[in-house]
């Protein structure tokens, strides 16, 4: 699978589950089932587990559907979701870049020097 996309100004692919930003690889980024992503380091250490859900939620104006991400890190049964609805993702046919956009953009844990641990680790904390 191949997933291009630029997220301000970076040059972003998922290839073969690699995931490259302006050509230098970063992570491997694998889904073994729709909107389930496994996070690994280029050594095939996982990092953490992203799932994009979605819920009914009733509000004022009637049920409104509510998407967000699921985090769970590694050898943890602790589930840490986003605090934002992540409905404004662009429409896309592929997952990967909507998570790939999240991780990078809003929260800082990928970028072309790698994987940022410190942002994770403070996420999960």
């Amino acid at each position: 699978m191949l997933c291009v996309t630029s997220i301000f100004g970076q040059n972003v692919k998922v290839k073969k589950d690699i995931l490259s930003i302006d050509k230098t690889e970063v992570c491997k980024f694998s889904s073994s089932e729709r909107n389930h992503y496994e996070i690994q380091d280029l050594e095939g250490n996982s990092i953490m587990n992203v799932e994009y859900a979605t819920e009914d939620v009733q509000t004022l104006c009637g049920n409104e559907q509510f998407r967000y991400l699921k985090f769970t890190k590694q050898n943890s049964d602790e589930v840490y979701y986003s605090d934002f609805d992540v409905s404004t993702f662009k429409i896309s046919l592929s997952g990967t870049k909507n998570i790939a956009r999240q991780l990078i953009v809003n929260d800082e844990f990928l970028s072309e020097a790698g994987i940022n641990y410190d942002k994770i680790n403070a996420f999960f904390s």
